[in-house]
């Protein structure tokens, strides 16, 4: 079967438990017999976010990995320090928001087309992340309500014409709870019962309705400032947090790498 490598890990002295999301059976832990030995062949293709064909066979406590044949090992990805850790992400983030044995061929190719989309690209920016963070959550069922006020239902686009046509502009933002976008009054009276609610300006708003779509191209084209790139990091990394449940280290420090690979290029 076809199986995206999330992670492995050590288990024992020559053995190690890696973690696949298969096409066919969802997110698996297996068993790698020997894996760590010098001598195992099947070691250099089990490296994260590698596409393999594997076979799996059913094991008392813990099924055993047989048979791995490569498919993708993304060497661009590789070559490159800050896409790689981008992909590491991907699988990390893959690894922990999704149940085990549960299929779904949409997560699946979601994984896979960001790789081979980022496998392609020459310059990566953070927001392909958060752009998989978003994706992946739509597809486990959190979808931010972006058309319209999760409060009062104003549309977004009388919440942009009110932002845009006001002296006293009051930014929209998102709130986590109720699950989307709240207009400028809203948002104040949430914040002022104590409410945890991001505020968010249209350009990022624009972008997170891009993010949401999942198109890796125009995400990529996407012409938004550093600060507000940081901004809509910040939402999409509490969103996944808040829906979640799930203790999620930041992968916010692709801003300095990315920056520091940009001024090494300069």
């Amino acid at each position: 079967m076809k199986a995206i490598v999330l992670s492995r890990r050590s288990h024992r002295e020559y053995d190690e438990i890696i973690s696949l999301y298969t096409y066919d059976n969802g997110r698996v832990e297996v068993l790698a017999k020997g894996n760590k030995k010098i001598v195992s062949k099947q070691s250099p293709f089990l490296e994260p976010f590698s596409i393999i064909e594997c076979a799996i066979i059913p094991g008392r406590e813990i099924d055993h990995l047989a048979k791995t044949q490569s498919v993708e090992y993304f060497p661009r990805i590789r070559q490159d320090e800050f896409k790689s850790r981008a992909g590491i992400w991907a699988a990390t983030l893959t690894r922990a928001l999704t149940p085990e044995h549960v299929p779904d061929k949409h997560i699946f190719f979601a994984l896979k087309n960001w790789l081979e989309f980022l496998e392609k690209i020459d310059n990566a920016s953070p927001i392909i992340l958060d752009a998989f963070a978003i994706v992946l959550m739509r597809l486990l069922g959190f979808i931010p309500q972006l058309e319209e006020c999760v409060i009062c239902h104003k549309e977004f686009k009388i919440i942009a014409h009110d932002f845009l046509a006001n002296e006293n502009k009051l930014e929209p933002g998102i709130y986590y709870a109720g699950g989307g976008l709240v207009c400028g009054q809203c948002r104040l009276l949430k914040q002022n019962i104590g409410e945890e609610i991001a505020v968010l300006g249209l350009q990022e708003l624009s972008a997170l309705s891009l993010l949401v779509k999942g198109d890796w191209r125009l995400i990529v084209d996407f012409e938004i400032e550093k600060s507000e790139s940081i901004r809509l990091h910040e939402v999409v990394y509490k969103f996944v947090l808040y829906h979640s449940e799930v203790p999620l280290r930041n992968w916010g420090f692709l801003f300095t790498m990315s920056e520091l690979a940009s001024r090494m290029v300069t």
